[in-house]
């Protein structure tokens, strides 16, 4: 109606309005984009906060609601009794509530149920990643010595390359942290797989046996980094050793490698602009990390940590109203982060101060 009365600035805002209570409604989504990109196409911003990404927890949710209607309708129906388990663990992972946790574990126990009495031909195949997923999260919130048992069962009947891979990882993490794996044997693994294990095994090994071998693994990732590997593998060798060489304090490092992924993935993936903007940070590049992180958040608007970068900026520069207003947008988007609440109560104090 308001489009009809030519009200394009009232249309717009009921729009945003309407996404917001219904931000699942793809139909209604991509009439708005149609709408903006009719009436306002050089407002990139705004196109790209109406294809922003929900948060994962959100979607989980929202899947899991989905599939269990799928189940009530068709019990029997393999594929969604394994779409449900792997939404389970999903949230097993991204939602730190207990109680979910439990009920989330006992919803892929049903599945694993399900699939060792199935005669389909993809139950086998299925029964093994489903146990890799609970073993996964036994290993995170429960009995690391059971998760390693569960594990080491899994090694005579885990046939495909997915299924291999995964169990390799798990299994040398569950050995780590039960000890019987020290970060020698993982450094000397790792190098000894270089250009043969597939790269995502490699990373595990470097991240573990970094935490007491740090020069080593350094060196490893060196290596690692000018092999000839496929975009994707390289891609994760290149975010996986940003972050590597910014936690150890090696920001030209860093920056050398996450400008690398920030080109490969066409200056539109938000996690890779995040870690160009936080290594701008770490070096103090005011000027160029406020552009990357702005840049991140046109992308993704609910991304974390990218508003606590900003609100570091902000500090810095002395613009404390809207470093609070960063601290906000972040517990948004990340409730769970106590950084912005130390900045939140630090600027309580000085206004109390003022007024005093």
């Amino acid at each position: 109606l308001y489009i009809q009365q030519d009200k394009i600035m009232q249309a717009k805002r009921v729009f945003c309005r309407a996404l917001h209570l219904e931000p699942f409604n793809t139909s209604l989504r991509a009439y708005f984009i149609e709408f903006l990109a009719t009436y306002f196409p050089n407002d990139s911003k705004s196109i790209w906060q109406a294809e922003r990404n929900i948060p994962p927890l959100t979607v989980l949710r929202k899947a899991k609601i989905s599939i269990l209607q799928a189940i009530r309708t068709s019990p029997t129906n393999i594929t969604s009794r394994f779409i449900g388990a792997a939404i389970a663990y999903g949230l097993c992972i991204v939602d730190y509530n207990r109680e979910e946790i439990s009920a989330n574990i006992r919803f892929i126990k049903q599945g694993i149920s399900f699939f060792s009495l199935s005669k389909e031909s993809s139950a086998a195949h299925f029964l093994v990643l489903s146990r890799l997923m609970l073993a996964e999260v036994e290993l995170i919130y429960g009995d690391q010595t059971k998760a390693l048992t569960m594990l080491q069962e899994l090694q005579e009947i885990a046939k495909s390359d997915e299924a291999q891979t995964r169990l390799t990882i798990l299994l040398a993490r569950a050995e780590y942290l039960c000890g019987k794996l020290s970060c020698e044997d993982l450094i000397a693994r790792a190098r000894s797989g270089l250009g043969s294990v597939p790269v995502v095994v490699l990373l595990e090994f470097l991240v573990l046996a970094g935490r007491e071998k740090g020069k080593e693994a350094s060196e490893i990732f060196l290596q690692l980094v000018k092999l000839k590997l496929d975009p994707a593998d390289r891609l994760l060798v290149l975010l996986t050793c940003s972050l590597w060489f910014y936690r150890a304090g090696e920001l030209k490092i860093a920056m050398g490698t996450a400008e690398e992924a920030y080109r490969m993935s066409g200056r539109r993936s938000d996690v890779f602009v995040l870690m160009k903007g936080a290594v701008h940070v770490a070096m103090k590049d005011w000027k160029n990390g406020l552009q990357t992180l702005q840049r991140c958040l046109v992308i993704n608007p609910t991304i974390p940590l990218a508003n606590f970068l900003m609100m570091q900026i902000h500090l810095h520069v002395r613009k404390v109203q809207v470093a609070e207003s960063d601290a906000l947008f972040e517990l948004d988007n990340n409730p769970t982060f106590d950084l912005p609440y130390l900045l939140l109560s630090f600027v309580a104090e000085i206004a109390k101060q003022k007024k005093t």
